[in-house]
């Protein structure tokens, strides 16, 4: 990532050290639900963008082929 890139370039890094965060299997559990639910989101989104797309196409050919 371009935070890590970040932190190399400058002496000071390696002094820095990174905690684990410890969360319990409820806490992964429900993070991992967030994510995926966040995820699902956006992957509709995004398929009703390409279909709105598609029929955004579909209606320049017409217009296209009455030309």
């Amino acid at each position: 990532s371009c935070v890590s890139r970040r932190l190399k370039k400058t002496p000071q890094a390696r002094h820095i050290t990174i905690k684990p965060i410890v969360m319990s299997d409820e806490q992964v559990r429900n993070a991992l639900v967030k994510v995926s639910t966040e995820v699902a989101r956006k992957n509709m989104d995004k398929a009703a963008t390409i279909r709105a797309l598609r029929e955004e196409i579909k209606t320049k050919d017409v217009e296209i082929a009455r030309l």
